[in-house]
């Protein structure tokens, strides 16, 4: 199951989650979890606002709203490591192997 962040900010109510369409939207935007180390002012914060882009894609777009809502998020540093493994759920999800059941696509090479 996919984890999700769940918090109230100004009385309004956020779900911070990945899907493969959000991963998608948000290395579009240049991001790259490898460099988060060498720039972690822009991947951190692209980070963070490609979360909203599931549920909130309108406070995704506001980067005043969620900087302004990063700001105030206690454990900052557990947010990040949070985020980069829900990031990287639905990537892991495409080695899934399907049920093993009748009419499966089977492959083989050929030399």
């Amino acid at each position: 199951m996919a984890k999700k962040i769940k918090f109230t900010y100004k009385d309004r109510d956020y779900v911070l989650e990945f899907n493969r369409n959000s991963v998608r939207a948000l290395e579009a935007q240049g991001f790259q979890v490898e460099k988060i180390d060498a720039q972690p002012d822009t991947m951190i914060s692209l980070l963070f606002a490609g979360a909203f882009l599931m549920h909130h894609r309108n406070a995704a777009t506001n980067r005043k709203l969620v900087e302004e809502i990063f700001r105030n998020i206690p454990k900052r540093g557990e947010l990040v490591e949070t985020l980069v493994e829900m990031y990287q759920e639905p990537l892991l999800a495409l080695f899934d192997e399907p049920e093993e059941t009748e009419g499966n696509l089977k492959w083989e090479t050929e030399d």
